[in-house]
């Protein structure tokens, strides 16, 4: 590694228009059809589709979710609202079942999941208990079964357990089993020393901090985003249990193709770089293709925090306390570095000699795929989206989307544009990712055709819409535009939301 990163830091830039990235199609892939703010009713975080009624609901991350008209997608109308005891911050669909996990009150404490029935209306059968902080819900493909994520964040001293909620509903709502799935019979040691990332205080079970969950087609297997801890949770259903945590790695910038404008000089300067990125995914998609499942992350990175920890630093801090390696890092390298948010967790990459020879950064600003049953890497975009924006749209390059007069470049020395959902989708045969931005803005979306050779297929931004956080694909055959396979995108910062039409 040491010899990679000196011969990158002797080169350094990489061109921003290099040759050897492939250029996105010119055709495009999304057009916008229809929106609606929803910034006074709540805001829009996460949405799911009703085909046979052509409504969407969408969960607001308060206390509502809110009910939309879609017969018309060009004229989204809201059509209704209800509240709940507590934060909702998703919702799941199946048939004219509902599924919405609700927090407790306090975070900490234990949250539920209320079934509906729609009806013309929500219409409540059963709640379930369920662990705390619940953060994703979504069902099996047969609709059997309903799984949520308890992230468990810690809050006013306080830190419950990362926990997988798993609602059985074989045998009908009235007769529904639930289990909640722990990570105890997990063998931390082995799980840390193959990659898995603990940070801060806490139990290894408090440590893991559940995100995202897909399910592949056939209901069997499930796979967890563990953000901070930069690893995956793969569930066995039938068993019900977590079966392997694997590890996701980091993203080498000292290598062609792996480079980032880490700076806030407002300029665009992609470089190569002695960092190495943690991938941290928040959201995550399956793939199936004969018998092999490839995972889709959005590796938008995430420090962890509690009350008395937090996992960011300076490169200042890390080297008061190790030496750097003098060939990779001379004084204009630390300097373009200073201001640059680096992991307390890692500190430093260091060589035989304990020199430091690389920093740790949160996310990798980048989509990867991993073997779902191996973990083995199969892509990284590496620089290939912040390559795209800056062609693209460099007036906003790395901007902060969360400030409605965010500047171009705020975000470079941080995550950059931060991938943050990716949703899959089959149009007339070709498989598509679409990938949310959510500090830039837009979605990127990407041919995965070959899940092994992603094309960049488009990138589509309105300034109107601000932080992509749930992306629903609508399939032509459910589609309430006859001939047409929608994108229904949610915008948390902005409280809009965006239909699009695929063009195949």
């Amino acid at each position: 590694m040491k010899k990679r990163i000196l011969l990158a830091c002797i080169l350094f830039a990489i061109p921003l228009w290099a040759a050897s990235q492939k250029q996105d199609s010119e055709k495009p892939v999304l057009t916008e059809i229809g929106r609606l703010n929803l910034a006074e009713e709540g805001g829009a975080e996460i949405a799911a589709y009703l085909p046979a009624a052509k409504k969407l609901l969408i969960a607001s991350g308060e206390e509502e979710l809110l009910t939309v008209d879609l017969s018309d997608p060009a004229a989204p109308k809201l059509a209704g609202k209800k509240k709940f005891s507590g934060n909702v911050a998703s919702v799941a669909v199946h048939g004219n079942l509902v599924a919405v996990p609700v927090m407790g009150n306090p975070s900490t404490a234990a949250g539920k999941i209320e079934l509906f029935r729609w009806n013309d209306s929500l219409e409540l059968i059963q709640d379930y208990p369920i662990c705390a902080g619940a953060d994703m819900v979504v069902f099996t493909p047969d609709g059997k079964m309903i799984l949520a994520a308890c992230e468990g964040m810690a809050e006013a001293g306080i830190d419950p357990p990362g926990e997988i909620a798993l609602v059985d509903i074989t045998a009908g709502a009235d007769k529904a089993s639930v289990s909640i799935l722990g990570f105890q019979g997990i063998d931390s040691a082995k799980a840390v020393s193959s990659g898995v990332r603990l940070s801060g205080p806490g139990s290894f079970t408090q440590q893991l901090e559940p995100e995202y969950i897909t399910v592949e087609p056939n209901g069997k297997w499930a796979w967890v985003s563990l953000q901070e801890n930069n690893a995956l949770a793969r569930l066995d259903l039938k068993k019900k249990k977590a079966d392997a945590l694997l590890p996701l790695g980091t993203l080498d910038r000292s290598l062609p193709g792996n480079g980032l404008d880490y700076q806030n000089d407002g300029s665009i300067q992609i470089n190569n770089a002695p960092l190495l990125g943690l991938r941290q995914p928040d959201g995550i998609a399956v793939l199936q293709k004969k018998n092999r499942y490839f995972l889709f992350t959005a590796n938008e990175g995430a420090a962890r925090k509690t009350d008395t920890w937090k996992d960011e630093t300076k490169i200042e801090k890390i080297m008061a306390e190790k030496k750097s390696d003098p060939q990779i890092f001379s004084d204009s390298v630390i300097q373009s570095l200073k201001k640059v948010t680096l992991s307390r967790v890692e500190g430093c990459d260091t060589n035989a000699h304990g020199l430091c020879r690389a920093f740790y950064t949160f996310g990798t600003r980048s989509m990867s795929i991993f073997d779902g049953m191996s973990g083995k890497l199969l892509f990284d975009s590496g620089d290939q989206i912040e390559r795209l924006l800056a062609r693209k749209t460099p007036e906003k390059f790395n901007r902060n989307g969360k400030k409605e007069t965010g500047k171009t470049d705020s975000r470079s020395k941080d995550k950059g544009a931060e991938p943050e959902n990716v949703t899959l989708g089959n149009v007339r045969g070709k498989e598509y990712a679409f990938l949310g931005l959510e500090r830039m803005g837009g979605i990127v979306v990407f041919n995965v055709s070959n899940p092994e050779k992603p094309i960049l297929a488009d990138y589509f931004l309105n300034e109107q819409d601000r932080g992509p956080e749930g992306i629903l694909f609508v399939p032509e055959k459910e589609s309430p535009l006859a001939g047409h396979s929608l994108l229904i995108v949610c915008y948390e910062y902005s409280g809009t939301l965006a239909v699009y039409q695929i063009a195949p």
